[in-house]
């Protein structure tokens, strides 16, 4: 009998091990295929909300370009004529909301208009955002940089969005030239944009991920984003 309950004894044992063992290796799969999921989740729904952003963006600039601007403006950007239209432009611009300050560069990289007069006719060649816009892309840049163009804004604003639009008028195929918008980020989405991390999991737990994106939309009011990515 002794020998019996010893064996019965070690056989539970060795199931309770197994089933250990199991639970564990489970655990560890799960916790795996649910990060896995959380990142690339994270990934596509924030690629889409961010190319959304910038279309609508780029769609109301070039609109509005092509009304108060001509190519003209830009080959004799310090014209009265052009300076008059680059003005209208400017308060046609600040009334989308959000956008807080516009600079106009030509193809050369020089400011040919901004609020800020010191600024015209300087060049920023290091601007990478700028020189894909100039070669025809939509440029947005999350993270406010220690750029020289921005010496301003980093003073006033604790956070912006930069979003670079590049400018082709009809029967024109070259980049006229470039406009830089500044987004002020003061909406939830902005959040999600910046911390995708902490909204990611409401595609897999729709509660926990719900309160998350509340908590994060509601503190964004309250609080200057923290930006981590470059666009």
């Amino acid at each position: 009998m002794d020998t019996q309950d010893r064996s019965s004894r070690t056989r539970r044992q060795a199931g309770t091990a197994l089933t250990r063992q199991f639970a564990v290796l489970s655990f560890f799969v799960i916790g795996l295929i649910t990060v896995a999921l959380c990142l690339v989740i994270t990934y596509y729904l924030r690629k889409d909300l961010l190319e959304r952003e910038w279309r609508i963006t780029a769609d109301y600039i070039r609109t509005e370009a092509r009304h108060y601007l001509t190519p003209t403006d830009f080959a004799l950007p310090f014209s009265p004529s052009a300076q008059e239209h680059f003005q209208d432009f400017y308060k046609k611009t600040v009334r989308m909301p959000e956008i807080v300050r516009v600079k106009i560069y030509d193809p050369t990289a020089a400011v040919v208009w901004s609020d800020q007069p010191l600024l015209i006719g300087q060049r920023f060649l290091d601007n990478i955002h700028f020189l894909g816009a100039l070669a025809g892309h939509t440029m947005v840049n999350l993270e406010m940089e220690a750029k020289g163009e921005n010496i301003y804004e980093r003073a006033e604003f604790p956070e912006l969005v930069e979003v670079y639009v590049p400018i082709v008028f009809p029967e024109h195929t070259e980049v006229a030239g470039v406009v830089e918008t500044y987004k002020a980020p003061t909406t939830g989405r902005w959040w999600w944009l910046k911390q995708p991390w902490r909204a990611a999991p409401s595609s897999i737990f729709p509660s926990s991920g719900s309160s998350a994106v509340q908590r994060g939309a509601s503190a964004s009011s309250n609080r200057p984003l923290r930006s981590w990515v470059r666009s």
